[in-house]
């Protein structure tokens, strides 16, 4: 895990990405943000980078804003120690904070087994990506209907499944995605495009002698 000086400082460099990347994206009817803080966008469900208002209702004067974020890196990077501490900071901001979490882990924690089969690898990287882009798209609908400012943090974003498969699986499965969507035409721009901040936590093995703290001290569904 991380120390509490460590996720201080963590925690506030999240804010300070989370709140440049607002004040980037000035939109129409947005609102200002809690105290301190500079406007944020308005919020776009299913456009790269964006989601609209049109789920607020009629009576609700102020628009919704989202920022999604994406919490990435290898193992003992510190993204479920980060997470907690991000909640409490975000909070005290006076941001609402909503969670997606890793998909494969849904997966692994309820009966899936892993199998080595080039069939099981090409229908579970399609699942992974259906679920993700639906379990996105639902959250930020939510947020947008609130009419309060809210950080959509992501567990590992759509683009991390790349790195567990072959090329022939991914370009497939992205294929295969695209062509069952019926709201966008989906592409590695458009799933990158998605996210207004990537943050990449460095895992604590990279020059490691051993994995050993890894695989003592991991979640027991990841093993």
């Amino acid at each position: 895990g991380i120390n509490a000086e460590y996720g201080d400082q963590q925690a506030a460099w999240f804010m300070g990405c989370t709140a440049a990347v607002a004040s980037c994206h000035p939109a129409e009817g947005a609102i200002d943000a809690p105290s301190g803080h500079a406007k944020v966008m308005t919020v776009l469900a299913d456009t790269p980078g964006r989601v609209s208002s049109k789920h607020v209702g009629k009576e609700d004067k102020e628009a919704s804003s989202v920022v999604r974020v994406v919490l990435t890196g290898g193992p003992c990077g510190g993204k479920s120690s980060a997470l907690k501490r991000l909640s409490e900071v975000a909070t005290a901001h006076g941001f609402d904070l909503y969670l997606i979490p890793e998909c494969a882990t849904i997966f692994f924690g309820n009966g899936v087994r892993y199998m080595p089969s080039d069939e099981f690898k090409l229908q579970f990287t399609r699942s992974i990506l259906q679920l993700q882009l639906q379990m996105e798209r639902s959250f930020t609908r939510i947020a947008g209907s609130t009419g309060r400012p809210t950080i959509l943090v992501c567990d590992r974003g759509t683009m991390d499944n790349k790195g567990y498969c072959s090329p022939e699986v991914w370009d497939n499965s992205v294929q295969f995605v695209s062509n069952k969507d019926g709201t966008a035409n989906v592409s590695e721009e458009y799933m990158v495009g998605r996210y207004d901040l990537v943050v990449h936590l460095v895992t604590s093995a990279d020059g490691a002698v051993t994995l050993a703290y890894y695989l003592l001290a991991s979640d027991s569904v990841l093993l």
